[in-house]
């Protein structure tokens, strides 16, 4: 006879129900906030994320590019609209004059 006990019977536990479950699919709720005070519970489904979908362990390898020659950029020309007195300052109505296409076009439209 021996000291230890060396049952290695398998056992059969009861019968389980056998569910499927959304693959990584998780449902929960959260407070929507709808304007002026209002709140409303509503449900969110979220995925988790798939292992091995990204291999953000990979070492990042630069892409090598051609080097684009040098180019001398001209200065842009930039608007500076200078302060005029107040005295020199046009009136609120400024009428713009209209080239003569612009008048054609207007007298024929009228």
């Amino acid at each position: 006879m021996t000291d230890n006990n060396d049952d290695k019977t398998l056992h059969v536990t009861g019968k389980k129900t056998l569910t499927l479950k959304p693959s990584g699919l998780t449902q929960g709720t959260v407070r929507q906030d709808m304007g002026r005070g209002r709140t409303k519970a509503v449900v969110v489904e979220t995925r988790k994320r798939r292992p091995g979908g990204r291999d953000d362990d990979k070492p990042v390898v630069p892409i090598q590019t051609r080097p684009q020659p040098h180019v001398a950029q001209q200065p842009s020309r930039v608007h500076v609209e200078q302060r005029r007195p107040e005295s020199q300052r046009p009136a609120g109505n400024v009428l713009n004059e209209l080239s003569p296409s612009e008048i054609e076009a207007r007298r024929r439209a009228l």
